[in-house]
């Protein structure tokens, strides 16, 4: 939801330490708050990309302090990042895509992805701790595609991952003061769908976002967006344990630079993957089918497929995450 749940110390000008911000968990929609560690992931693989540009080596230590239950959120660094200088570093390749990769919401059009297409886009990435499964067959699509449906219905029904969502949502007035969350087109509404939300959020009562035709609204909109799916993509880990969500959000990161490289759009659509009761056993029937061994777990879900680029999210000014003694 663009929450940007991070914060950091700065230790001197070449060193920091990076932590969870644990006023900003989603506890109903996230309640392991694995995704909130991927999500760290991506900022450490950011970082780590994009600094090399300015000729500097990201050197991360994880966990520093240890790092084993939720009572460290927040409260033990995720990881101690350290900067070098070596005599010669070359800028890495994706770095140039920073400022242009996105989640791209929008309806996808064209042709499918190939498997020539996903093999560059890997060759791109380089080494990966987690497992990429890509799926192209139109009938093997629809299967996940209406499980992903009944799990998008489960989302939209369940009242406090409703209103964690809705709550992410930003008026086109206020998202550049606030600095994080979405406005409405960047969720891929347009027109009277896109008004009739908009108006909505506009109203203080908090039960017109549980309306029928809100939820309705929701759905079709995932509808539209799941079904135009020209691949989809499983990242998988062997085990789900804190490192493997920090490394599924470097190795998410490294894909959806190497798309853009390609024109190619991405969005998670992760929805089976969440932890809350009511979508428990659903994601089992998602684990039967991938036939997924008891300690594996599907980190991330994408839809992959052309499209312009869609509205870019915001982000808060730095200020806002650095940590003061």
């Amino acid at each position: 939801y663009n929450i940007q749940a991070w914060k950091f110390k700065i230790i001197n000008d070449e060193e920091m330490l990076l932590f969870i911000d644990e006023t900003k968990l989603l506890n109903a929609v996230d309640p392991l708050a694995r995704q909130i560690h991927i999500s760290a992931g991506c900022f450490i693989e950011t970082l780590s990309i994009g600094i090399s540009k300015y000729g500097y080596k990201a050197n991360i230590a994880y966990f520093p302090e240890g790092y084993n239950t939720p009572d460290d959120f927040g409260v033990k660094a995720i990881a101690k990042i350290s900067l070098s200088k070596p005599e010669k570093t070359n800028p890495h390749h994706l770095s140039e895509f920073i400022y242009t990769r996105q989640s791209n919401r929008r309806h996808y059009k064209g042709d499918l992805i190939t498997t020539i297409e996903f093999l560059d886009i890997k060759r791109l990435m380089g080494k990966t701790q987690s497992h990429f499964i890509f799926k192209n067959n139109e009938e093997d699509m629809k299967t996940y595609f209406n499980l992903f449906l009944d799990a998008a219905k489960i989302e939209f029904k369940t009242l406090p991952v409703s209103d964690e969502f809705m709550s992410s949502f930003r008026l086109s007035d206020d998202i550049e003061n606030s600095g994080d969350g979405l406005t409405v087109s960047q969720m891929g509404f347009s027109n009277f769908n896109k008004w009739f939300i908009e108006s909505t959020l506009k109203k203080e009562d908090k039960n017109n976002w549980h309306s029928d035709k809100i939820i309705d609204s929701l759905f079709k909109n995932a509808q539209k967006e799941i079904e135009s799916s020209k691949g989809l993509i499983f990242i998988k880990t062997n085990s789900n344990k804190y490192m493997d969500w920090i490394k599924a959000g470097r190795d998410y990161t490294k894909f959806n630079l190497a798309c853009t490289s390609k024109e190619i759009q991405v969005q998670a659509v992760n929805y089976i993957t969440h932890e809350y009761d009511e979508m428990l056993a659903l994601q089992q029937k998602f684990n039967d089918l991938e036939k997924l061994k008891t300690n594996e777990k599907v980190q991330m879900i994408l839809r992959i497929g052309r499209q312009r680029p869609g509205d870019y999210s915001y982000r808060r000014g730095i200020g806002t995450f650095i940590v003061k003694d």
